[in-house]
């Protein structure tokens, strides 16, 4: 197991300026509701792509935040095998976590409604 790296000031700055708006974006939603698959994720942030094109995509893009340090991709995968990284579930690394501290406004669940 390798170790990370302290998620300095200087290190956020840096994760900050990897991103684009579609990788801000998807740290928002992982954000807002604290875990997604990578099912959901493609169909919120790839949708105007065909099928095969989208996976392709959404599996480079979530690699790539996970290797960042920004996303986790959880040990338990939805679908079985046969999933691929579509079947992964992901949520925010500390380095995420912080670095969507530092958003403003930081991005907040809706309060809960009652019945």
């Amino acid at each position: 197991m390798s170790a990370r790296p302290y998620v300095t000031s200087a290190r956020l700055a840096w994760l900050a300026d990897q991103l684009g708006p579609r990788d801000l974006a998807i740290l928002r939603v992982v954000a807002l509701i604290g875990v997604a698959s990578g099912r959901q994720l493609e169909r919120l942030h790839f949708a105007g792509l065909t099928s095969s094109s989208a996976a392709r995509q959404r599996q480079r893009v979530l690699r790539r935040l996970t290797s960042l340090g920004l996303l986790a991709r959880l040990e338990r995968r939805v679908g079985g095998a046969r999933a691929g990284s579509a079947g992964y579930v992901y949520a925010l690394n500390v380095a995420g976590q912080r670095l969507m501290a530092t958003q403003s406004p930081p991005p907040r669940a809706p309060p809960a409604r009652s019945l």
